[in-house]
């Protein structure tokens, strides 16, 4: 089950990049500035892909879209529905034709754009910026380092167009060399949220594996 959950967290940065140490201010500053844009955010809604390397050299690599509105998301993907109102998560596998029901739990592989975002970039710090491209289609990389090795990940890049600070990739390595990336297209901040999006339904006929008690 974690497995699946590490699969849905958060991941992906694209093309040649001009890379140049940045100043503690800069680098500071483009931050500030993600932050900015993702507090307060009410819902958000995109396309993404997401590759998963392992230390290994296995890799996974699928599609899908995701709509978040804080705790609660729902991500399709091939196959799999992963769905939780904060509350509840519902995980359907289509090929099995079985859901598997558990409580809750926020962290850290958890998707949470919003959570990562205004929170936990707070425990990182900006040691380079790499910048591409020029007037609206220009971008800048940032390679975060954690504050105190307690923390999953052991390095980030957050892409953020210069635009409208939206994030587009993200990469995270963790601990054990896991690499995981995410490249989000057609990013809708704040979109209407239809009722019941967070609250799965499960199809009749499917195997439920109720984990809760």
């Amino acid at each position: 089950m974690k497995s699946t959950r590490y699969n849905l967290a958060i991941l992906l940065v694209l093309g040649a990049l001009s890379a140049a140490p940045a100043s503690a201010q800069n680098g500071d500053a483009l931050l500030g500035r993600i932050r900015a844009r993702y507090t307060g955010l009410r819902s958000l809604q995109a396309e993404f892909t997401q590759s998963m390397t392992n230390a290994y050299g296995g890799r996974e690599q699928f599609s899908g879209t995701l709509l978040t509105q804080g705790n609660a998301y729902r991500v399709e993907a091939g196959q799999q529905r992963f769905v939780t109102d904060g509350r509840t998560t519902w995980l359907h596998d289509l090929t099995k034709n079985q859901v598997v029901v558990n409580r809750y739990v926020e962290d850290a592989t958890a998707f949470s754009p919003q959570s990562f975002l205004t929170r936990y970039t707070s425990r990182y710090r900006v040691t380079r910026v790499a910048s591409s491209g020029s007037g609206a289609a220009r971008t800048y990389t940032l390679t975060l380092v954690p504050r105190s090795n307690a923390e999953m990940f052991d390095q980030v890049l957050l892409t953020m167009r210069d635009r409208d600070n939206t994030v587009t990739d993200l990469q995270m390595r963790d601990v054990n060399g896991t690499q995981i990336r995410y490249s989000l297209r057609n990013v809708r901040f704040n979109p209407a949220v239809p009722a019941g999006s967070f609250a799965y339904r499960i199809p009749r006929g499917a195997e439920v594996v109720d984990l809760r008690s």
